[in-house]
């Protein structure tokens, strides 16, 4: 019996540095990050995750830096690691879809945009990148449903400067110059405070 609680406790101390080690590598990446180093960054990640094979969050950091980078594969595939870890983060699928739509795949950046509503059908920010994904494609139909996605970005959260100016962005790319000018002075107006 002594020698399965000496077990236990030695088993726990080791797992408990490991993690202790794991927590403090991902601390230098983000500092790294900060830094510029992006190379030290990822190398910090790595060693978390090496340490830790199911720190999703040091997945998460490190496809946004292999993204910043221009390592757009590692940075799906680190993502997506986040996803299997954390399926139920909406995070994750925004950041991949970001990644999708700038790789110009912008029906899989669609899907995951549509996971992330239905994991939270109150974030605003997922309904403006849809509406920005939906609105650069050229159908018709597709584009119409982009100004679907802002008025309910608009209805969760009245008030945020930065649905306001893509909105205008995207009015002023549909040729809508009125409904553009007043989108985008509304959006000063709300910077200024002097709505």
């Amino acid at each position: 019996m002594k020698k399965l609680v000496l077990g236990l406790l030695v088993s726990t101390l080791i797992s408990t540095s490991v993690f202790a080690n794991a927590t403090s590598d991902f601390e230098a990446g983000k500092k790294a990050v900060e830094a510029k180093n992006y190379q030290i960054a990822i190398d910090y990640f790595n060693s978390a995750i090496k340490q830790n094979p199911n720190y999703a969050d040091a997945y998460y950091e490190k496809a946004q830096v292999e993204g910043t980078i221009g390592k757009k594969d590692d940075s799906e595939a680190s993502i997506t690691k986040y996803i299997q870890l954390k399926p139920n983060e909406t995070k994750g699928y925004n950041a991949r879809a970001v990644l999708y739509a700038f790789t110009n795949r912008q029906e899989l950046a669609l899907k995951d945009l549509d996971k992330s509503i239905s994991i939270n059908r109150n974030d605003w920010t997922t309904y403006n990148a849809r509406a920005l994904v939906k609105h650069n494609i050229k159908d018709k139909a597709t584009k119409a449903e982009a100004y679907t996605d802002i008025q309910r970005s608009l209805e969760i959260a009245p008030d945020k400067v930065e649905t306001y100016r893509l909105k205008a962005l995207m009015e002023l790319s549909d040729r809508k110059w009125i409904s553009a000018w007043l989108d985008s002075r509304y959006a000063d107006s709300l910077e200024k405070g002097t709505k």
